[in-house]
């Protein structure tokens, strides 16, 4: 499995909440943009990593995108994938009007550690309906580019193997989405400022 889309996988209350919180978020960080931070990474960046545990969030903003992150329907979606899964990382990215092209990933494995017999998916949760103008996820089958136009409450699973980019958001109107990666191995342990690394069970 390279990718795959699952149609209206988000519940409205969660669709709902994540609608919100992600701007919420956005406005929070914006203006921490390249200030150290705590965990994942060490720096504040457009990708907001490791949502659920940010420092500037509150407690109980942070266990409510926990909750969802390590839910009992994402955790049916990845034991799918992953038989004995790991969490590793969940994003906010919240995309306005780009300047610069298109990004192009060789895949999300590239930027790891090298961990032999290392398999990752990511969970992206389309939060608002993706169109030319602001923005689709094109994957490359080994042949040519496919063009995806998931809708709002869509999940789109992404191997760690696969090779994909986002086209820029060219509208007015920010394409929010909720990122949920997840690995068969603790990954995160050994990572500079520190990802999760513990299991992922229910």
């Amino acid at each position: 499995m390279e990718y795959k889309v699952l149609k209206q996988a988000i519940s409205k209350e969660v669709l709902e909440y994540l609608n919100y919180y992600t701007e919420e978020v956005a406005y929070k960080t914006k203006h921490c943009q390249g200030a150290e931070r705590q965990n994942g990474s060490g720096k504040y960046f457009g990708n907001i990593e490791m949502a659920s545990s940010l420092p500037i969030a509150s407690e109980d903003e942070n266990k409510k995108l926990y909750n969802i992150y390590t839910s009992k329907d994402m955790y049916n979606i990845v034991r799918k994938h992953i038989k004995k899964p790991y969490l590793f990382n969940d994003e906010i990215v919240v995309k306005r009007k780009e300047k610069h092209e298109t990004s192009t990933f060789n895949y999300d494995n590239s930027f790891l550690p090298t961990t032999k017999g290392l398999k990752t998916i990511k969970l992206i949760l389309v939060l608002d309906d993706l169109t030319d103008e602001n923005g689709t996820i094109e994957v490359y089958n080994g042949r040519f580019w496919l063009r995806l136009y998931p809708k709002a409450s869509d999940i789109v699973i992404i191997n760690g193997d696969c090779v994909y980019k986002i086209e820029p958001n060219t509208t007015k109107i920010a394409r929010k989405s909720y990122l949920c990666v997840y690995s068969n191995k603790p990954i995160g342990k050994d990572l500079k400022k520190g990802f999760y690394y513990n299991k992922f069970t229910k």
